[in-house]
């Protein structure tokens, strides 16, 4: 390795790997550069740079403070993805330490977060993929996931989720019933109450309501299970073994939350619709049976099937999002906790979106969807 200067940068070409020795001879060469008061930058050009390890971290790390507290910076160029990957590892107090690069604009920024959004997407749509793939393979190949899996997924993701739901559809259709009644009261068409809670149920907070919650516990729940698998290498066992993660893991939970999300859907409806009940009783002076006739009148089977289509596309973007972060993680105990945020933040997301889709086709196919 040498150095060029040129005025008050001094610039030391990197050769070669920077293991213990050659680490010993940049560090010698830092410290004659720190003693020159000419020299108010030096840059670290690793473009003949091969293998870096943890002495040569260490030396630019130290040289990198020792510069800082002098008011001198310490830059890098022609890093490649592994030696990026390797300085990563230093400490990040080292304020004036970076990477010659300019940072990119807001066009660059918004091109790269598009490429990588369009990757994700695809190894989204491969994994979807995947899961249909063993979904066919049960009845051609005979391939079915493990005996009992079903059951003890369906128990974890939908039955002990019911409390929650149930709570949480009841005060739906509380305040539902407290907001149509203070607003139509005034009209004097507080009758419409029913209407508005078994409606508002039916089509959009019912499953709503109950697949934001299986976003929110179940898919969390999926996600930060699947991904300490993979930290703790137990995904590469079933591999070696000649067992396939997405057949005996994603695919059981996968049938166990479209098949529970549907369901609690149904008990939703109806919680949310007593909620709104006890509002028209107590609070507008219904009868119980005004009320639930109206209801009745009210509610069309076409209302409980949109509902039901609905929560079943939801369930199925809550289950394969929570499986393909879990299986997706990188890193520790840190990328668990990256995965289930992500799981849980992106499956609410698409929830929303796909709920907006399906509002306007069903506005648009009417009595059909």
């Amino acid at each position: 390795m040498n150095i060029e200067r040129r005025g008050s940068v001094a610039t030391v070409k990197l050769e070669g790997d920077l293991q213990l020795e050659q680490s010993g001879v940049l560090y010698a060469m830092l410290l004659e550069l720190q003693q020159d008061d000419a020299v108010r930058e030096v840059v670290l050009d690793f473009a003949s740079a091969r293998a870096l390890d943890s002495s040569g971290i260490a030396v630019i790390s130290l040289a990198s403070s020792f510069f800082a507290d002098q008011g001198r910076a310490v830059r890098v160029e022609n890093l490649s993805d592994s030696h990026r990957e390797a300085l990563a590892l230093m400490p990040a107090d080292n304020g004036l330490f970076g990477v010659s690069e300019e940072p990119p604009g807001a066009v660059e920024s918004m091109g790269a977060w598009g490429f990588a959004t369009i990757d994700v997407m695809t190894d989204y749509a491969r994994f979807c993929s995947r899961i249909f793939l063993e979904f066919t393979r049960i009845f051609t190949a005979r391939k079915f996931p493990p005996k009992g899996a079903f059951t003890t997924q369906s128990v974890m993701i939908g039955v002990n989720a019911f409390p929650i739901i149930m709570l949480s559809s009841v005060l739906m259709g509380l305040v539902l019933g407290f907001q149509g009644a203070d607003q139509m009261t005034d009209f004097g068409a507080s009758a419409y109450v029913a209407n508005l809670v078994g409606v508002g149920m039916a089509r959009e907070f019912g499953p709503l309501m109950t697949c934001i919650v299986l976003a929110g516990r179940s898919g969390s729940a999926i996600a930060a299970e699947l991904g300490t698998m993979k930290v703790q290498e137990e995904l590469d066992a079933l591999r070696v073994m000649g067992l396939d993660p997405e057949r005996y893991l994603a695919l059981p939970r996968m049938f166990a939350i479209m098949a529970m999300g549907p369901s609690l859907t149904i008990l939703s409806m109806v919680l949310g619709m007593l909620g709104g009940l006890l509002i028209g009783v107590f609070y507008v002076d219904m009868t119980a049976t005004f009320y639930i006739v109206r209801t009745l009148e009210a509610v069309d089977p076409i209302d409980v099937w949109h509902g039901m289509w609905k929560s079943a596309v939801f369930s199925f973007l809550i289950g394969s999002i929570a499986c393909f972060c879990g299986f997706r993680i990188e890193g520790g105990a840190s990328g668990v906790g990256r995965a289930t945020t992500r799981a849980v933040v992106m499956g609410i997301f698409m929830i929303i979106v796909a709920d907006t889709i399906a509002t306007g086709l069903s506005t648009v196919f009417k009595g059909v969807l």
